[in-house]
């Protein structure tokens, strides 16, 4: 029997290793036995994205974001960075930034814009 985390060891070093589509497809597995894995998921949006499947990597990016992960920021970032939108340089950015210091950059950007 294999279990869910094995799975997610194995789609972590697969992704690793550039192989993209053997990422997903064992992100996917890891999923159907255990939709709690959220690091399953975070690979399995990250391949999908390097597979250029973008309706598919954005509606696993949905179900991360209906989790509030915080690496929901850092998907997202990615996602959009490698469509080749430029206000991925400010998720990315968000991501890494404590939340207290989001919120705080949220009202900055506001005042100068506003």
């Amino acid at each position: 029997m294999i279990l869910p985390s094995q799975l997610y060891k194995a789609a972590r070093q697969k992704y690793n290793a550039r192989d993209w589509k053997g990422a997903e497809a064992l992100a996917r597995r890891a999923l159907r036995l255990d939709e709690t894995l959220h690091g399953a998921r975070s690979i399995l949006v990250k391949a999908l994205i390097r597979l250029r499947e973008w309706h598919e990597a954005e509606e696993e990016l949905t179900i991360i974001q209906g989790l509030f992960r915080r690496e929901r920021f850092y998907l997202r970032g990615f996602l959009e960075w490698k469509r080749g939108h430029h206000v991925a340089t400010n998720l990315f950015r968000l991501s890494e930034i404590p939340p207290i210091a989001r919120l705080l950059w949220a009202i900055w950007k506001l005042q100068i814009i506003g």
